[in-house]
Parts: C-alpha cells; sequence; structure tokens
C-alpha cells in the first residue's frame, strides 16, 4: 500500500475541518491540526492487497504474480506465471497442465531507483 501524497492529506484535512466549522467563526489555518487525523483516515480508507498465499481461484487474470504448486522433481514449487490466453485456451502460461498452481501472492514491489542493498527500505 503506498501513503497517501502531502496534496491529498491536506485536501482531506481541509474538507474535515470545512464539515467540521463555521470558516467564518476561526482562523484559515485552523485546517492543519486536522492533517494527522486526514492521514490516518487516507491510509485507512485505502485499498489493501490480502497478505498470504491465496487460493488460485481468486488470482487475478493477464497479471504476472507468484504461484505456488505441489512438490514435483521436475518443476519449482514457487515461480512467477500469468493466467492468460495461449492459443484458444485460458491457461497459467508457465505451467505443465499436469501441474498447475494452487496459491498465489502478488509480486513484491520492485528495489527503489537508486536504493543499495545496505539502505534501510520504508515499510
Amino acid at each position: 500500500m503506498s501513503d497517501p501524497t502531502e496534496q491529498q492529506v491536506a485536501a482531506a484535512a481541509r474538507a474535515i475541518w470545512d464539515c467540521s466549522f463555521d470558516p467564518s467563526e476561526s482562523a484559515s489555518e485552523d485546517w492543519e491540526a486536522y492533517i494527522p487525523h486526514a492521514r490516518a483516515a487516507l491510509r485507512a480508507a485505502a485499498p489493501r492487497q490480502p497478505e498470504g498465499w491465496m487460493d488460485i481461484e481468486t488470482a487475478p487474470k493477464g497479471v504476472s504474480v507468484l504461484v505456488s504448486r505441489p512438490p514435483h522433481p521436475f518443476y519449482p514449487r514457487v515461480s512467477v506465471d500469468k493466467f492468460t490466453n495461449v492459443g484458444i485456451d485460458m491457461c497459467w502460461a508457465h505451467s505443465h497442465r499436469d501441474h498447475q498452481p494452487t496459491h498465489w501472492q502478488p509480486l513484491p514491489e520492485p528495489a527503489g531507483v537508486g536504493e543499495t542493498p545496505d539502505q534501510e527500505r520504508k515499510p
């Protein structure tokens, strides 16, 4: 989940203030007191991605995801795959027909531009 931008937070804080008070009764800067509340509200309202392995039936179509399959001597247990059109059929593009994935997860966010491995990443 990405954090709301400062512009979004400021707009939400102003909207909270406008709905709460008569603007003619308070100083125009009073809305800034609502910034922490606006930030918390926007974070709470943001769509969240479920965590952990999810049933393969819930996987998005046409998007690369991390998939998990039952153990097999020749095929990887976890890999990146995409449910897509292959010829005339919809199927997992990189999975053998006898060894289909059972669970999926979204791919992690890519590393930041210019970030070095020893830099601490923000949650």
